[in-house]
Formats: C-alpha cells, structure tokens, sequence
C-alpha cells in the first residue's frame, strides 16, 4: 500500500513519500512524474523516501498532482510475483510555504 499525500514541509508529518509497512518484498521500480509526464525521482528502494524535490534539478516540487508507476517483485512459496501499482500522490505545502 501506498499512501497518497506528501507535504514536505519538515513537520514531521507526511515529510517524505514512504510505503506503508510491507512484507515479502524483494525488490521495486518505482517512478514518479508530474502532470507533463517529466520523472521526477526513481527508486529501486522498497522504502521510496521521496522528499518532494525533483531528481535532476534537486528543488522541491511545486505542490499538486503527481502521477507514479512502481513494479513490485514479491516473494512468495511459489516463486517470484510481480505487480504493478498506479496511481497519484498530492503534494501539499502550507499556506506560508507559497508566500516565500
């Protein structure tokens, strides 16, 4: 499972995009876009710890949709599953945070 909000503003709360506790997982592709498709980060860590900042300029993101697509390589008593997950994560920032 994978939750769907980020606020990245070092509260403490929803900081970093991290998955929810799993088990029997041994390996992910994950990739995350914004709304013109552009990857933003990727990770091969089943942990993610997205941050918010985007993986070739280093900067945060600016809040709003954000689209991923991770590949979930499972084990399992009958061999490897694989399964793909999609869907969108929110980044939200508080109101201060836009008045910078």
């Amino acid at each position: 499972e994978l939750p769907n909000i980020l606020s990245p503003d070092n509260n403490g709360l929803n900081d970093l995009f991290t998955s929810l506790p799993y088990r029997y997982v041994k390996e992910i592709n994950m990739k995350i876009y914004d709304r013109w498709g552009l990857l933003m980060f990727e990770t091969t860590d089943p942990l993610i710890k997205w941050d918010g900042k985007s993986a070739q300029s280093g900067r945060p993101c600016p809040a709003g949709t954000y689209y991923y697509v991770c590949t979930v390589n499972f084990l399992s008593s009958k061999g490897n599953k694989i399964k793909e997950l999609r869907g969108f994560i929110q980044i939200t920032l508080p109101k201060s945070s836009f008045e910078r």
